[in-house]
């Protein structure tokens, strides 16, 4: 755990030092955009091309306010980029969890997933050996013992999914592979992963 631990908070550092770079550079390119567009102006009005003060404010006020929609647009950009790459990340660290943790982490997937107890699941093709009859039992106690009915059974294989399973009931499947869930996860978790990326 310390070690997943370790991993999350090397992420977020990681990903907060690329958005905070990406903010620095939006930042100057909005400087330099602002200084470009006050010469231009300045250049405008010496040129009588603009009568008036009234027009020339007017001018520079649309200017601004375009650099700064472009630089809002930028940080926006930033942010996603940022999130984009925690995810990858994360899923890229569950294909390369041993079998053990891997196990495990299907195990909890199923916990967690189940509604009641009796769904069917329908493994994929890469992940015949992850779920297994003991795995199963050792699943359907614990849903048992947390008040479903504990009888999930084996329903085959299905090759549209990379990894992970599908929990099928009354022609409703749930889609548990890791990319799903976690992007599942990351509409939970954006709102909150932002806060803690851009403070």
């Amino acid at each position: 755990m310390a070690e997943i631990d370790s991993l999350k908070n090397r992420i977020l550092k990681e990903s907060k030092d690329k958005a905070e770079a990406k903010e620095r550079e939006a930042e100057a390119q909005v400087r330099e955009m602002l200084k470009e567009s006050e010469e231009k102006i300045q250049v405008i009005l010496n040129d009588g091309k603009i009568k008036g003060e009234k027009e020339g404010d007017a001018l520079k006020n649309r200017i601004i306010s375009k650099a700064h929609m472009d630089y809002k647009n930028m940080i926006l950009e930033a942010k996603q980029e940022a999130l984009e790459k925690i995810f990858e990340l994360v899923l890229q660290r569950i294909k390369e969890m041993n079998k053990e943790d891997y196990t495990h982490f299907l195990e909890r997937l199923l916990i967690h997933n189940t509604e009641t107890g009796t769904e069917e699941v329908i493994l994929s093709k890469n992940d015949e050996e992850g779920i297994d009859a003991e795995l199963l039992n050792k699943v359907n106690k614990e849903l048992i013992s947390q008040g479903k009915e504990g009888k999930l059974i084996l329903k085959g294989y299905r090759d549209s999914i990379s990894s992970g399973f599908i929990l099928q009931r009354d022609g409703i499947e749930i889609n548990c592979s890791p990319k799903s869930q976690l992007r599942l996860l990351r509409d939970n978790l954006e709102e909150e992963l932002v806060d803690i990326l851009f403070k």
